[in-house]
């Protein structure tokens, strides 16, 4: 069987392919892709090729930041967003933990979810890991691979369009996600985590 080399970056010209199996994965779910993929090409052609790792390449304690918009997926359409929302939350997480992400994640690859992080990776510099949380676009952030590890979903940090910032911690995931879902609505219906 012949092996195949890991893709070590995304560049511009990957950004389309990658955008049509995130609007498969998606099912007509997850945001608007076409909206992703212009921010995705627009901070590639302005930062460069965003470098791709490997889980297995990162040292074990290496804090990986899973990323994602979150609300009501049309309201993207109107709200395009200022482009430093996923700087605002590495810095949060930075903040937060006393240290920097060695990579970020998409929450889910379905979507306008599956290439945000690629924005968000090129304009903070960052690498992208190779992983999702969930293998496709699913309506809620409790719906990750981490929760049926028992990972923590907090502490949950949120930005929006306007940026305005905060972390929300708390024990119980559903009570966590309905106050993210408040912010959201308080925000005009979309924020960043």
């Amino acid at each position: 069987m012949a092996s195949h080399a890991a893709i070590t970056h995304i560049d511009e010209s990957m950004l389309e392919p990658l955008a049509l199996g995130c609007g498969m994965l998606g099912a007509s779910g997850g945001g608007s892709v076409q909206n992703g993929l212009l921010a995705a090409q627009q901070a590639i052609r302005t930062h460069g090729p965003v470098r791709i790792v490997q889980l297995s390449d990162l040292d074990d304690d290496a804090l990986v930041m899973p990323c994602a918009s979150l609300g009501a997926p049309l309201v993207a359409d109107e709200i395009l967003g200022d482009g430093d929302e996923g700087g605002r939350l590495v810095q949060l997480v930075t903040e937060r933990e006393r240290r920097a992400p060695a990579a970020l994640m998409p929450s889910e690859i379905g979507g306008i979810n599956g290439l945000l992080p690629v924005t968000w990776a090129a304009r903070t510099g960052l690498p992208l890991a190779d992983a999702d949380g969930m293998g496709r676009a699913f309506s809620r952030m409790v719906q990750v691979t981490m929760e049926l590890a028992g990972v923590a979903l907090g502490p949950c940090h949120i930005t929006d369009h306007r940026g305005h910032s905060t972390t929300l911690q708390h024990h119980e995931h559903d009570w966590l996600e309905r106050a993210a879902l408040a912010i959201a609505s308080a925000s005009g219906g979309l924020v960043s985590t």
